[in-house]
């Protein structure tokens, strides 16, 4: 529903419905549990249903011209070419396995210290999620680098506000894991630390990648991905049996500025004049 949006280069409308859908689904988790519904049907349904409200305002917000609707259908293969789109998916998702791989070879424990703060800076990437996605159609439909960086100049604020907010998180980290998590967790705030300054490029790294993506430079992007997430797993392996808790957020600090150094790479060859 979201894509007329896009299409229509609606791009603070698309984003609203970002966070429509966000706050839909905590509004509505939060009235369930209050209601004695428990947590793990509520986050369910709360994330259901705010997709649904969400796909209704993006169609109610969308220009009529743009809007969704059904002309016929003919057979065809929906996925055909995104292959490398997939390969970028299942990469990014496979980050998730990092507690799990450094549970098995650094131990519960290590794994409870890191897991408990490894998901906290995610909300900074929200801002950076939305500016990438609305920005994705702008980009794709500029006849040159020099013409999309031109457009997309004004919403660069929203990726410096993301990196801001990181390294506050970095310097306030031993005061957040106190006053959230306790004492008993105080080992985490040298994770919390490494972790916030880790996601500085994986913010860069996300509009990048898009970016290219959207330039039509699916394939090497896929491939830069690949080689990020397959380098942070490998350093949780080797890492985490000595370093524990602080070995798994070095990794993903290793595998981001890597993917960095690659998709800068991409970006100035394929940049003006080439693209």
């Amino acid at each position: 529903m979201a894509v007329g949006l896009r299409a229509a280069e609606r791009a603070d409308l698309a984003a609203a419905t970002i966070l429509i859908d966000r706050l839909s689904a905590l509004s509505i988790m939060t009235v369930l549990i209050l209601f004695g519904t428990s947590s793990s049907s509520a986050l369910w349904i709360g994330l259901v249903g705010g997709a649904l409200i969400a796909g209704g305002a993006a169609w109610r917000l969308t220009p009529p011209d743009f809007r969704f609707r059904i002309a016929g259908a003919r057979a065809r293969n929906p996925w055909q070419g995104t292959a490398a789109y997939g390969v970028s998916t299942v990469s990014a998702g496979a980050q998730a396995l990092d507690v799990a791989l450094l549970s098995s070879v650094g131990g519960p424990i290590a794994a409870g210290l890191y897991g408990a703060v490894s998901r906290w800076t995610q909300s900074l990437g929200l801002l950076v999620s939305a500016f990438s996605q609305v920005a994705a159609p702008v980009v794709a439909s500029a006849s040159s680098w020099d013409e999309a960086w031109a457009r997309l100049r004004r919403g660069l604020w929203l990726p410096a506000v993301a990196i801001a907010g990181c390294v506050g998180v970095a310097a306030g980290a031993p005061w957040f894991v106190t006053v959230i998590l306790g004492d008993d967790y105080a080992e985490s705030a040298d994770v919390l630390q490494v972790l916030a300054l880790g996601t500085v490029p994986a913010i860069a790294n996300q509009p990048l990648a898009v970016f290219l993506q959207s330039r039509g430079h699916q394939r090497p992007v896929s491939f830069l991905l690949v080689v990020g997430v397959s380098l942070q797993l490998a350093t949780v392996l080797v890492l985490g049996p000595g370093s524990g808790a602080l070995a798994a957020a070095a990794a993903l600090a290793l595998g981001q500025a890597v993917l960095l150094v690659g998709l800068l790479s991409l970006t100035r060859r394929y940049s003006p004049g080439r693209s």
